[in-house]
């Protein structure tokens, strides 16, 4: 039965990671699509027939967003004025994460007890490498006079790949990047680290998002604390550098960046000095406290779904997937921000319950034993968080669902192991940290 389980956590994991084969179909791609991810979890929970393996943190992710669909739903019936029309597209999104994320997680949990964590950690890191080599491919493609392949999309400033927007792609090669980066200093892993490392950094940086930059940042600070020391710092430092010194001029040299990208850039450079003001952070600002005003009208229980979707007043925008297909498409912008806008349609239930599952991930770094396992996990997080300031509704993107199941798989794993009577420690071998042998008695040792 586990290999039911296998096959459909690997089947979910192309479905969420790569997505243009069915996108270029329009609808009749995505009802595929949705067809063959119910598959998946079918197969997923037959071949385990059980949700208990979700830990802590998975149980309350997945309770935030049934919350948020859940709560939502009663106060859009009683009270709200908005058609179904209006909010079907949301309110399916949502259904969709309810089954899609726990397949994920129990699936990636079946994936570690058959193949061992550090086998089952290397090959959903080939995903997301695989993932960024698609962004990666499309300046290549472009550059010497090809169109555009069926299903694959970049905006006049921004490249992503196999996904329908910049930010999604950064955020997938943001994780790439963390995977990496945890790798790093294991032995007989230099390779794959750096490889990774270098992959994630250079799609993230064909979206040219801002979001994924301070990600990245928080990443490279998180590493450094957890790592070795100043090492590890310098080393991410150096290669951070010579990443986008060696982009710089590579694309300058190949004409490939157009000039909207140059600029994109270039007030990123201008925002840390204070000398530019940015239209994108300008308009978040914007927009942010007239979601909290929004949030505010009815802060227990929100105004129910869709409320937040596109809030009154705020600046008018287009959408890229239309922009790609040549369809002029401007309306009233959402809250840009996940917490406000669970809150808003749904009240404080879900955005405690998605607080508190970050806190549950995020604790691991000092309640757990270090491993790289737990390391990526939480360094994720870090992602997640950031990346939910700026953005709605992240428990509906699909590498969201993917990086956020695998995150809770590591450390549900991890604290298993850990419990008296759990399964072995596949880490038990590898050098302690020094708390550890500390506090180990001199008997014992002896």
């Amino acid at each position: 039965m586990a290999l039911a389980a296998i096959v459909g956590f690997w089947t979910l994991a192309m479905l969420l990671i790569f997505e243009f084969p069915y996108s270029s179909l329009g609808t009749l791609g995505l009802r595929f699509r949705v067809k063959l991810a119910s598959v998946a979890v079918i197969l997923t929970f037959v071949g385990t027939r059980t949700f208990h393996r979700m830990g802590v943190a998975g149980g309350l992710f997945w309770m935030s967003t049934a919350a948020h669909l859940g709560i939502g739903a009663l106060i859009w019936l009683q009270f709200s004025s908005l058609e179904w029309a209006s909010v079907s597209a949301h309110a399916k999104a949502k259904a969709f994460s309810l089954v899609a994320f726990p397949a994920v997680v129990v699936g990636a949990r079946v994936v570690i007890d058959d193949w061992g964590v550090e086998k089952a950690f290397r090959r959903i890191l080939m995903v997301l490498m695989a993932s960024a080599v698609v962004v990666l491919a499309l300046p290549v493609w472009v550059l010497v006079g090809l169109p555009a392949p069926p299903g694959v999309y970049f905006h006049s400033d921004r490249y992503f790949g196999a996904f329908t927007n910049p930010t999604i792609s950064a955020f997938a090669g943001s994780a790439t990047a963390c995977l990496g980066i945890a790798l790093l200093g294991r032995r007989r892993s230099g390779l794959t680290a750096v490889s990774a490392l270098s992959l994630g950094f250079a799609s993230m940086f064909a979206g040219f998002s801002r979001v994924a930059a301070v990600g990245f940042a928080a990443l490279l600070a998180f590493f450094a604390l957890r790592g070795p020391g100043l090492r590890r710092f310098l080393l991410l430092a150096w290669m951070s550098v010579v990443a986008i010194i060696g982009l710089s001029t590579m694309a300058s040299w190949a004409q490939a960046l157009h000039i909207q990208q140059v600029l994109r850039m270039v007030q990123i450079g201008d925002l840390l000095t204070g000398s530019s003001f940015d239209v994108a952070l300008g308009q978040r600002g914007s927009i942010w406290p007239l979601a909290l005003r929004e949030y505010l009208e009815s802060p227990v229980v929100g105004q129910g779904l869709g409320a937040m979707l596109h809030i009154e007043d705020a600046p008018l925008v287009s959408s890229y997937f239309g922009e790609q297909r040549g369809i002029e498409t401007r309306f009233r912008a959402g809250a840009h921000n996940h917490f406000l806008a669970m809150g808003g349609e749904a009240g404080v239930i879900p955005m405690m319950l998605f607080l508190l599952a970050l806190f549950a991930l995020a604790r691991a770094a000092w309640t757990l034993p270090r491993s790289y396992p737990v390391d990526a996990a939480v360094g994720m997080t870090a992602l997640i968080a950031v990346f939910g300031v700026s953005e709605s509704n992240i428990d509906t993107m699909s590498p969201v669902l993917f990086v956020a199941g695998v995150a809770c798989a590591f450390v549900a794993d991890a604290s298993d192991k850990r419990r008296p009577g759990g399964r072995p420690d596949p880490h038990a071998g590898e050098r302690r940290p020094a708390t550890a042998r500390r506090a180990t008695p001199r008997s014992a040792e002896s």
